[in-house]
């Protein structure tokens, strides 16, 4: 059975991301794709170690759909026809190659957009796969709209996970079933865990700023659970679990957790659960940071064991892993031992660490000592590099046209060319320019950890479907920022110096 999971947000809701998993539990014997709002988002947390992950949405030609939909956006003011048509492609695109879509958002139908919803039911029903609104809540005030009525109809099922959208779903007469919440059938896994966890009872709490946002009483939300955690360090000796649910930048539950971690002054009794801070960074780009920590760990290791000459070989070994677990997955997936780390959750965060990580900090640490040169000369050094970077190039499209990659973090000819850019760079050094050499790397610098800040702002300008204009507004913005810090470092570094005169 070929199953369609869409209508998930992405895994940074990760009630969104339990409900995949725990229907991929429930199925069992089936193949799986996700229809992804956010692909990137998704593969983070390792969804696609248990699922293909394909974007939900494709680029649609400007043809008669397009414009109809336009005129209706503009003479009627209904977005839903120009919004659906980006994900007409990819639906047309599985018909044939699914016998069901499940709608696995949970509560989708609770935030007032059932208009596209049911645009996409109707999309599915066209191409001949049934859809099943799977472990749905939905209020029964919106059950009782006819068009919402109607829509539901369409399903084949309506699996409600509680009460109160059972009963409402069969009042008005849609085939429905109760089922508990997938969600709840997601395999648990050990971890480390806090001190605080030890021999003790833990109350695990979340709060939501979709509820602050909603309060009636400004401010009654959080006073209550201040008052609910003053209660149990009072009269309990249970830990408290502070465990963020969302943590997608426009609806972080991490903002308002950290509030009450810092209100009770960080008691030793409450413990901020991290969103995969001890290998991904405390933001998404900064698995980098993480990465190189491992990575010198594991070089300083290999050094006071005086096994340097295995460095470089074991960095290729991991290498070539990392290679059959992503570009080459097609192939990687047929070994009988492999298939089973890359098929686990913990692939991403081994991939990061060390397929990834170790290889590339090793190579610098190579280079960098000495160990590893050509023998060429440099007009020669520049044609291979050339050449190599078009292989790449090539190689890139080969595994995506060929369907062999499930990503491409990782490629055969991406390590020879990370060296020998690595070369060029020390055979045509800035040491000339220092001036430049120093303006670019405080730019640089500064564009790498501030340009997620960037584009948080930015997206309050930028629609999105302006991710063009988005990205260059950012980097323009982060280089120009990166440069001001630069001369604002040097501004202190002369004042200093003329004081120090003075």
């Amino acid at each position: 059975m070929n199953v369609l999971f869409y209508g998930n947000g992405g895994c940074g809701n990760h009630g969104c991301e339990a409900i995949i998993r725990g229907t991929i539990q429930i199925l069992k014997n089936a193949s799986y794709t996700v229809l992804s709002e956010n692909v990137s988002e998704d593969i983070r947390y390792g969804l696609d170690n248990i699922s293909k992950v394909i974007p939900a949405k494709e680029e649609r030609r400007r043809d008669i759909a397009f414009f109809k939909a336009y005129a209706k956006l503009k003479l009627t003011g209904n977005y839903t026809d120009m919004d659906g048509l980006y994900y007409i492609p990819v639906i047309q695109q599985l018909s044939g190659r699914a016998n069901v879509a499940l709608s696995v958002g949970g509560d989708n139908y609770c935030y007032g957009n059932t208009a596209m919803y049911a645009y996409l039911n109707r999309a599915f029903g066209k191409q001949h796969i049934k859809t099943v609104l799977w472990g749905c809540s939905i209020e029964p005030d919106v059950v009782a709209e006819p068009s919402v009525s109607e829509d539901l109809s369409n399903y084949a099922l309506v699996a409600a996970r509680e009460c109160v959208t059972y009963e409402a779903v069969k009042s008005v007469g849609i085939n429905a079933v109760q089922m508990p919440d997938p969600a709840f059938y997601m395999q648990s896994e050990k971890c480390a865990t806090n001190e605080c966890f030890s021999n003790v009872e833990v109350i695990g709490i979340n709060i939501s700023p979709v509820i602050i946002k909603n309060e009636k009483d400004v401010g009654a939300t959080y006073a209550n659970y201040k008052a609910l955690i003053r209660y149990i360090l009072d009269n309990t000796d249970a830990s408290i679990a502070l465990i963020p649910h969302v943590v997608w930048k426009s609806n972080d539950d991490r903002i308002p957790l950290k509030q009450l971690y810092d209100d009770f002054n960080q008691n030793p009794r409450l413990f901020l659960v991290s969103d995969h801070l001890l290998f991904n960074g405390s933001y998404y780009h900064l698995w980098y940071m993480v990465g190189i920590i491992y990575s010198m760990v594991l070089i300083d290791l290999l050094c006071k064991l005086k096994l340097t000459k295995m460095l470089l070989p074991l960095a290729v070994v991991c290498y070539v892993v990392g290679l059959l677990g992503t570009s080459y997955y097609g192939v990687g997936t047929r070994l009988p031992v492999l298939n089973l780390l890359f098929d686990s959750g913990w692939f991403p965060s081994v991939r990061r660490m060390f397929l990834m990580g170790f290889p590339f900090t090793a190579l610098g640490w190579t280079i960098s000592e000495g160990k590893l040169k050509l023998r060429i000369s440099d007009k020669q050094l520049l044609i291979v590099t050339i050449l190599t970077a078009l292989l790449f190039a090539a190689e890139i499209i080969a595994v995506t046209v060929t369907g062999m990659a499930r990503t491409i973090e990782i490629t055969v000819f991406l390590y020879p060319l990370l060296f020998l850019l690595f070369r060029n760079c020390l055979t045509y050094p800035f040491e000339e320019k220092s001036r430049l050499a120093s303006a670019c790397r405080d730019a640089a610098n500064f564009t790498y950890f501030w340009h997620p800040l960037f584009i948080l702002a930015l997206q309050k300008v930028f629609d999105k479907d302006k991710g063009l204009l988005l990205c260059a507004v950012t980097t323009i913005s982060c280089l120009i920022f990166g440069l001001g810090y630069h001369s604002l470092k040097n501004l202190r570094r002369f004042t200093n110096e003329h004081h120090s005169k003075i």
